[in-house]
């Protein structure tokens, strides 16, 4: 289906996202922070990516900022995971091109919904802009 890259230190939430990522028959591409993931996604061009938020070496705000000022990595679709529960967060996040922000702790079925909705929308767009 698609290749997703999960970006999280914390090594149980990034083998569950792939557990249940891989159940739906997606590829998933696994780093544990901002420096590894955006290395990964200029190396490796994912359909999606699931970052968190508070990691060390870079933090998943400064990934999403260096991500949108890359031309490669623009318009890939973006949901980020976060422990901030904090409205202001959520809106920063999505002004620096998160796409959906989703709280921890999650839902693994939620993350699968909103992982296959975003690849939807994503989807849509490439067909009707040609690309």
């Amino acid at each position: 289906m698609a290749r997703i890259a999960v970006i999280d230190d914390e090594e149980s939430v990034r083998r569950l996202l792939q557990l249940v990522l891989e159940l739906e028959e997606h590829e998933v591409l696994l780093a544990e922070d901002g420096v590894q993931g955006l290395d990964m996604i200029r190396r490796e061009h994912p359909d999606l990516i699931v970052l968190d938020v508070m990691m060390p070496s870079m933090d998943g705000l400064t990934m999403l900022k260096q991500l949108h000022a890359g031309e490669k990595a623009h318009g890939i679709p973006v949901l980020v995971l976060t422990a901030a529960t904090l409205r202001a967060v959520a809106v920063e996040l999505l002004g620096s091109g998160a796409d959906q922000v989703m709280t921890k702790p999650f839902d693994p079925a939620n993350v699968v919904m909103a992982v296959n909705d975003l690849l939807a929308v994503y989807q849509r767009q490439v067909s009707t802009s040609g690309g």
